[in-house]
């Protein structure tokens, strides 16, 4: 009897967006009435926003205030050779960085650091009881994935037709 294994999604490494960047094809973005980028284009910017965070930033540095402006530019740099974006957009993508960059570091601490600890079942049985005391008290949880009100707003006002503005109340 042979055992299979399964195969496990990789890291994401978006060759398509660096074959275009090397062609000199740069995408472009649409953005709605409040200035928020909306469509397909969006998930691949996102995502190319982390791959960049994962590879340039390194991960021995505590916080993004420590992380020098040199590689903050050659994100930056990046997403412009990449993305036709106006440069009041650069604190976004950068904070947006910042966000996937922790989320990477959390998920190599989570991954790699607290199983090797001394005592992991008596860890994981208090995070978890934790973590469930506090999704029950949540009122509003989160049902957005990755859209965000940009998204939710696009997709309530195709199911509405109407001529109204939607509004944060409709949201």
């Amino acid at each position: 009897m042979t055992q299979t294994t399964r195969s496990k999604r990789g890291h994401t490494q978006m060759n398509k967006l660096v074959v275009q960047r090397v062609q000199g094809v740069k995408q472009s973005m649409r953005f709605n009435v409040y200035g928020q980028t909306v469509g397909q284009k969006v998930f691949e910017l996102q995502s190319f926003i982390g791959v960049l965070a994962w590879e340039k930033v390194n991960i021995n540095y505590h916080s993004w205030k420590q992380v020098s402006d040199e590689v903050k530019n050659m994100i930056w740099e990046s997403i412009n050779l990449t993305y036709k974006l106006d440069p009041k957009w650069r604190n976004g993508c950068l904070s947006s960085a910042n966000s996937k960059w922790r989320q990477y570091k959390t998920h190599l601490t989570r991954t790699f650091i607290q199983p090797n600890r001394n005592n992991p079942k008596l860890m994981n049985k208090k995070k978890s009881e934790l973590q469930s005391a506090r999704g029950k008290v949540n009122l509003y949880p989160h049902r957005l994935s990755g859209k965000g009100y940009a998204g939710l707003s696009k997709e309530i006002s195709s199911d509405l037709c109407d001529d109204d503005e939607i509004n944060r109340a409709i949201l």
